[in-house]
C-alpha cells in the first residue's frame, strides 16, 4: 500500500567527471473500489415470487483481488410483507472500502384460491344438498372463508350460493354456485273418499280433501 521507486541519473564527461541525481516517487492507495454491475437500489416482488438474486461487480484501480463482504436482513415485517436489505463491501488490500445497498420490498398483493367450490346443479325440490365445506389457500398468509345465499322465487327457482375468502391484507376472490330447484312431481290427494251409491235425499256433503307435496305446500 506504499510504494518506493527510486530512480537515479548518472552523467560522465569526456574526463571523468561524474555527477548523478536521484527522484523518489512514493506510490500510495487511498482510492476505494468503484462498482462495476450494481444492483437496483430498490425493487418490489410479490411474496409468491422468487426473490432475485444478485452479485455485484467491484473494480479497484491498484488491486485486482478484492475482498467481498455481503450481509442481508430482513426488516419491517408484517401480516401483509417485510423488507429485505442487503449490503455488499468490496475491500482492497490498502484497507480502502465501497458498499452498496438493496431494499427488496416482499409485498402480498395476490388473492387467496378457494378449494372446494361445487359445481352448478339441478335437483328436485326435496334433494337439495347441503352448502359444501370450501377452504381456501393463500400464498402468503392464511384466508378465512365466508358464505352467503340467496333464494329466488318461482318454479323452478334457484338457490344463489357465494364463499368469498380474505386474506388477512385484504385480498379476497369469491366463487359462486348456482342450484336451480324444479318441481316435476304432482301433489298427492290423502283422503279422497271412495266411489258411493247413495238414494237421491242421502247425497254425502263434499269431504274435506287435502293433499300433500314433496316440495310446496298445497
Amino acid at each position: 500500500c506504499e510504494t518506493i521507486v527510486t530512480r537515479t541519473w548518472s552523467v560522465t564527461d569526456d574526463c571523468g567527471n561524474t555527477a548523478s541525481a536521484s527522484q523518489v516517487v512514493t506510490i500510495v492507495d487511498t482510492t476505494a473500489p468503484y462498482i462495476i454491475d450494481a444492483p437496483a437500489s430498490e425493487i418490489t416482488v410479490e411474496c409468491s415470487d422468487e426473490v432475485p438474486a444478485f452479485n455485484p461487480t467491484f473494480g479497484d484501480a491498484c488491486d485486482t483481488e478484492l475482498s467481498i463482504f455481503a450481509i442481508s436482513g430482513i426488516n419491517n415485517v408484517s401480516p401483509c410483507g417485510y423488507d429485505i436489505e442487503r449490503a455488499w463491501t468490496a475491500t482492497d488490500d490498502c484497507g480502502n472500502a465501497f458498499t452498496v445497498y438493496q431494499v427488496i420490498h416482499v409485498i402480498d398483493n395476490e388473492n387467496p384460491t378457494l378449494v372446494g367450490v361445487p359445481a352448478n346443479a339441478t335437483v328436485a325440490c326435496d334433494q337439495i344438498p347441503a352448502a359444501a365445506d370450501v377452504t381456501a389457500t393463500d400464498a402468503c398468509s392464511s384466508a378465512t372463508v365466508s358464505m352467503t345465499e340467496e333464494v329466488s322465487e318461482g318454479c323452478p327457482y334457484t338457490i344463489t350460493r357465494t364463499w368469498t375468502a380474505t386474506d388477512v391484507c385484504g385480498n379476497s376472490s369469491s366463487a359462486v354456485q348456482v342450484i336451480t330447484v324444479i318441481d316435476e312431481v304432482a301433489p298427492t290427494f290423502v283422503n279422497t273418499p271412495a266411489n258411493i251409491t247413495v238414494e237421491c235425499d242421502n247425497i254425502p256433503t263434499a269431504a274435506d280433501v287435502t293433499a300433500i307435496d314433496n316440495c310446496t305446500e298445497n
